[in-house]
């Protein structure tokens, strides 16, 4: 059970693992109590937590408790080998024509200042996200995840520039003992948006992955219920 500072005031998160040789015993009843008991200690007024749909014995435990769905996000694969970058090449192309650049990370330059550029970024284009709620991370935080993180990879991480401007990027997180990644973010500037560049990005990260030998790449993302 954990609250990231940035939150809003009085959210926590709370994750029960219980091994399943050893469920049915009343383990994970006593880890959620203590966990509750701390929470509501620290000041918590709503508790979230994650639960798989196809997991009936876990959504059980989690309605007993009083939690509702708030949020249903589906996991889509991607198998790399239905990837064919060719098919992207034309619109990367007819970017780099209209004064778009799309490189790496790596290729642009792993520097405190280029880093900035992505954390602001990544500041202006997360409010337009409807889940977004608190505040952003602080920068420190966010280079340790972002950039510094066992998964991350500078040549994975696409960005867009227009002239100096920082104006887009897609991120790839890394698994190399699945030989699977997930795509963690991608975001365009909303003055920028419906030139397919996000597409690009992506197209650019996937082609990458998948020349270096990753099988799937996976996202999740948020179902709307209308």
């Amino acid at each position: 059970c954990m609250r990231d500072p940035w939150t809003p005031p009085g959210l926590f998160w709370i994750d029960v693992a219980v091994a399943p040789e050893y469920r049915q015993q009343g383990i994970g009843t006593a880890l959620y109590n203590a966990s509750e008991a701390w929470a509501r200690e620290q000041g918590a007024v709503i508790l979230g937590a994650d639960v798989r749909d196809d997991l009936e014995d876990s959504l059980d435990f989690a309605t007993s408790r009083f939690f509702i769905e708030v949020q249903h996000t589906a996991e889509y694969c991607l198998n790399l080998a239905d990837f064919d970058p060719a098919a992207f090449a034309p619109r990367i192309a007819s970017l780099a024509a209209e004064g778009f650049d799309l490189l790496s990370f790596e290729a642009a330059g792993d520097t405190r200042d280029h880093r900035k550029a992505v954390y602001k970024l990544h500041k202006r284009v997360i409010v337009d996200d409807p889940d977004f709620t608190g505040e952003h991370l602080p920068f420190a935080e966010y280079s340790k995840r972002i950039f510094e993180s066992s998964w991350s990879r500078a040549d994975e991480l696409i960005v867009a520039l227009r002239g100096a401007a920082w104006i887009g990027y897609a991120q790839l997180a890394d698994f190399p003992d699945s030989s699977t990644a997930m795509l963690s973010y991608a975001g365009v500037e909303k003055a920028f948006r419906g030139r397919g560049l996000a597409t690009a990005l992506i197209a650019l990260a996937l082609t990458h992955s998948k020349a270096r030998g990753v099988i799937s790449v996976y996202l999740g993302a948020e179902e709307d219920d209308d």
